[in-house]
C-alpha cells in the first residue's frame, strides 16, 4: 500500500512482511533511481495546444499510451497512463525555469515510472518499466541501509 505524498513524505506498507516505511521526496527518488529500470522507447508523440494548456499524447513501446496535460493556469500536470490515473504523483516541482514531475503506475503487472522535465523551450518525457518485486526489494534494502548504515 502506498500513500500519496503528504507534506513531502510518502508512506509505504508492505503487506505479508508487515513493514511500514516512510520516505521524503528526495529519498524516494534516490531509491527509485537504484531500481533496475528498463527505458521504454517512444513510438509516437503528438503535441497540441488547447485552452487548458499543452496536451501531449505519447505512445511507448508495449502499447502504453500516456496523455500529459500541462495546465499553466494553475501550474499543474495531469497524467493518464493507459487511461488510468497514476498511483503516485509528485510535481510539478520547479527550480528556477526547470520543472520536473514524476508518476508511478502499476499496469499489466509492471511498475511504470514516468518522468517529465519541463523548461522554457521543451517538455521531455521518459518512461521506465520494472517489476513490483524490484521495488519491494529496493524498499526493504533502503530501509535496512538507513536503519543499520551498512555502507
Amino acid at each position: 500500500y502506498i500513500s500519496p505524498f503528504i507534506n513531502d513524505k510518502i508512506y509505504i506498507y508492505i503487506d505479508g512482511r508487515d513493514i511500514f516505511l516512510e520516505f521524503t521526496y528526495s529519498e524516494f527518488l534516490r531509491m527509485m533511481h537504484s531500481i533496475k529500470l528498463q527505458q521504454l522507447k517512444i513510438l509516437k508523440k503528438e503535441t497540441r495546444y488547447t485552452e487548458l494548456g499543452i496536451v501531449t499524447d505519447t505512445l511507448f513501446e508495449g502499447s502504453i499510451k500516456i496523455v500529459t496535460l500541462l495546465d499553466w493556469g494553475v501550474q499543474n500536470v495531469l497524467v493518464t497512463i493507459d487511461e488510468q490515473k497514476p498511483v503516485i504523483e509528485y510535481g510539478p516541482y520547479c527550480d528556477y525555469e526547470n520543472c520536473s514531475y514524476f508518476a508511478l503506475a502499476l499496469q499489466r503487472g509492471e511498475l511504470l515510472y514516468y518522468k517529465v522535465r519541463i523548461n522554457e523551450n521543451e517538455m521531455d518525457s521518459t518512461l521506465y518499466s520494472s517489476t513490483p518485486l524490484n521495488l519491494v526489494n529496493e524498499l526493504i534494502f533502503y530501509a535496512l541501509y538507513q536503519k543499520l548504515k551498512l555502507f
